[in-house]
C-alpha cells in the first residue's frame, strides 16, 4: 500500500521479502493497516482474516447443511487455519485465509441462488489473487446470466477501482507490472 500510494512499483524486488504477488487493489486495501504501529496493524490484519474466515465458513457450512458441526469446532478450524497462515504466509505478506474466506462466501451465495453477490465476491477474490478464478470458471459452466454479468462486470470494476486513488494511467501500469511478474513467476517455476 505504501509503495502504491507513494507512486513506487510494489512489484519490484524488495529487500528480504518475496515479490508482492497481489493486485493493485489488494495493495490499496492494506492502507488502513498503515495507520497503526506495525505490530498492531499486523494483529488487526490477522484478526480481520480470522473473523472473515469464521463468518464465511459458518455461512457456507449452513448453506450446505453441515448441521453436525458445533460452533466450537468451526471456531477451532478457523483459528488453526488462520494461525497456520499467519505464521507461514504473513511474513511473506500473503492473505490466503482471507481469499479462501471470500471463496467460501461466494460459494454459499451461489448455492443460495444469490448469483449477483456470488459473482461480485468471487470477482473481488480473483482480483486480489488470481487462483479464485478457477472457482469462478466452474460457476460459469451453469450459464446463469446474472452470475456471468456480475462476475465479468466485477472483474472490470475491481480492475479499475484503484484509478480513483492513483489515476487511470498508474493503475494500468500497475496491472501491467503485476501480470508481468505473475507470468515471470510461473515460467520460473516450470522451467
Amino acid at each position: 500500500a505504501q509503495n502504491i500510494l507513494q507512486g513506487e512499483n510494489p512489484y519490484a524486488a524488495q529487500p528480504r521479502l518475496d515479490y508482492f504477488k497481489y493486485s493493485p487493489l489488494a495493495g490499496l486495501l492494506m492502507a488502513p493497516f498503515l495507520a497503526a504501529p506495525k505490530q498492531a496493524g499486523i494483529f488487526v490484519f490477522v484478526l480481520a482474516q480470522f473473523w472473515l474466515f469464521i463468518w464465511a465458513f459458518r455461512r457456507w457450512a449452513s448453506t450446505v447443511h453441515l448441521d453436525g458441526l458445533r460452533t466450537s469446532s468451526v471456531a477451532l478450524a478457523a483459528f488453526a487455519s488462520t494461525v497456520i497462515d499467519a505464521t507461514v504466509s504473513l511474513e511473506n505478506c500473503q492473505v490466503n485465509v482471507g481469499i479462501f474466506a471470500l471463496m467460501l462466501l461466494a460459494a454459499a451465495q451461489y448455492a443460495e441462488g444469490k448469483y449477483v453477490r456470488a459473482g461480485l465476491v468471487l470477482s473481488l477474490a480473483t482480483n486480489l489473487k488470481l487462483f479464485p478464478f478457477v472457482l469462478g470458471l466452474c460457476f460459469l459452466t451453469e450459464f446463469r446470466k446474472k452470475y456471468w454479468i456480475s462476475f465479468g462486470g466485477g472483474l472490470l470494476l475491481w480492475l479499475v477501482l484503484p484509478a480513483l486513488i492513483v489515476g487511470l494511467g498508474p493503475t494500468l501500469d500497475l496491472h501491467g507490472d503485476w501480470l508481468e511478474l505473475m507470468t515471470w513467476d510461473q515460467t520460473r517455476l516450470y522451467s
